[in-house]
C-alpha cells in the first residue's frame, strides 16, 4: 500500500509546494485548508502523514493532535508552523507530534522528515 499524505494549510502555496515535492517522490497526497475538513478527511482515509499547520481559520493544529491520533493512532503528524516558540514546539511535542516543522522549510527538509516517519 502506498503512502497516503494528508496537507492541511490556509496557504495554497504551501498546499502546491508539499504537494508537488510529495509529486516527485511518488507519494499521494491530498490537502484541505481547515481543521473541520481535516477530521473528517483523516477519519476516512486514515493518512499515514499529516503535514499540520498550527494557525488555521478555524482554530489551532496543536489543539487537534490528539483527536486525529485518536481517529487514526498509525498517522504520523508534522506540526508546521512560521511562528513557531519553544513553548509552541513544546506542547505541539506532548500532544503527540512526531516532528515540528518552521516555516520557510526546503526541499530537502521535507523529504529528509518524510524517509524519518516512514
Amino acid at each position: 500500500m502506498s503512502k497516503q499524505v494528508l496537507i492541511v494549510d490556509d496557504e495554497i502555496d504551501i498546499c502546491l509546494l508539499l504537494k508537488s515535492l510529495l509529486r516527485s517522490q511518488e507519494i499521494d497526497s491530498a490537502f484541505v485548508q481547515t481543521l473541520n475538513d481535516a477530521e473528517n478527511r483523516i477519519e476516512e482515509v486514515k493518512p499515514s502523514i499529516v503535514f499540520l499547520d498550527m494557525n488555521l481559520p478555524d482554530g489551532n493544529g496543536i489543539q487537534k493532535i490528539e483527536s486525529f491520533k485518536k481517529k487514526s493512532p498509525l498517522t504520523n503528524i508534522i506540526m508546521m508552523s512560521a511562528y513557531d516558540t519553544v513553548e509552541d514546539r513544546k506542547k505541539a511535542i506532548e500532544k503527540g507530534a512526531d516532528v515540528f516543522l518552521s516555516k520557510p522549510f526546503t526541499r530537502k527538509q521535507i523529504l529528509d522528515i518524510v524517509q524519518q516517519v516512514s
